[in-house]
């Protein structure tokens, strides 16, 4: 017993049965094989590829007029119309900028040399489940400036309502004392932009004082930095209303060091 192989099988079936087994692979990588040379043999050549990203058209005539030349060049001259277009509203924005009273701003609003300002919206409306709250945890030491979710222009009279997360508002005093706070005003109630009601509102002196005394009111009494506007669906014909408002509002917040962060819609061509 000793000397005998231990996987000794003495009937020799089993010898039988891998033989059998490592013919039927072999046939089988042959057929495989010899399939895989004729396709090779027997398809047609590739003159091109049409892989992903290349503009194809199934009518010819498109194709040919997209190759003439004429349109490349058309194509580089409204590219630079368009750059010249740009430059030109720039210098008109210098301008009119350099026209306005300057003010130096205090460090806490100023961005740090060598970089711009790094700003994250604080969004804390979904209860305990929000993602802004650990977003927030993770990005403070990053941040200049905390624009959060804190107000708004609520109901059919927008009404000015206000609520503070104490949480993230403790969190970001205890954690970066050095970080400017600017919640944000929003003219929407029930999900809606209500730019009729907030052209109402501005056009109206009484309900407009009464606004920028809230909103001062609010600033001050949390030692916030200022406040961001953003106000959307305006009418054309508020522009003007909501100018003016918003002069009264600087002109409040300037003793203060308070300053006015506005969103505005950069693809309007009506805004001013």
């Amino acid at each position: 017993m000793a000397n005998k192989p231990i996987f000794f099988d003495a009937s020799g079936r089993r010898a039988a049965r891998i033989k059998v087994l490592a013919w039927t692979v072999g046939l089988a990588l042959l057929v495989i094989s010899v399939g895989f040379a004729t396709s090779l043999a027997l398809a047609p050549p590739v003159s091109g590829l049409n892989l992903l990203g290349r503009a194809t058209s199934a009518n010819p005539a498109v194709e040919r007029r997209a190759q003439k030349p004429g349109l490349l060049a058309r194509a580089e001259r409204l590219a630079a119309a368009a750059r010249k277009r740009r430059l030109e509203e720039i210098a008109k924005l210098h301008r009119a900028q350099s026209a306005l009273p300057s003010r130096d701003l205090p460090a806490i609003l100023k961005p740090q040399d060598g970089r711009p300002l790094a700003i994250g919206f604080y969004t804390n409306w979904a209860g305990k489940d929000d993602p802004s709250w650990p977003s927030l945890k993770r990005s403070l030491k990053t941040l200049d400036w905390v624009i959060p979710v804190w107000s708004t222009l609520d109901g059919p009279d927008l009404k000015f309502r206000t609520w503070i997360d104490n949480r993230g508002l403790d969190f970001m005093r205890a954690n970066k004392p050095g970080v400017a706070i600017l919640p944000i005003i929003q003219n929407a109630t029930g999900g809606k932009w209500d730019g009729a009601g907030l052209a109402k509102l501005v056009a109206d002196p009484a309900r407009s004082d009464q606004l920028l005394d809230q909103i001062t009111r609010f600033v001050a009494a949390n030692k916030f930095q200022g406040i961001t506007i953003d106000f959307e669906s305006v009418p054309t014909g508020a522009h003007k209303d909501l100018q003016d408002f918003l002069s009264r509002m600087s002109a409040a917040f300037a003793p203060h060091d308070w300053i006015i962060a506005q969103a505005v819609p950069f693809d309007d061509d009506d805004w001013p």
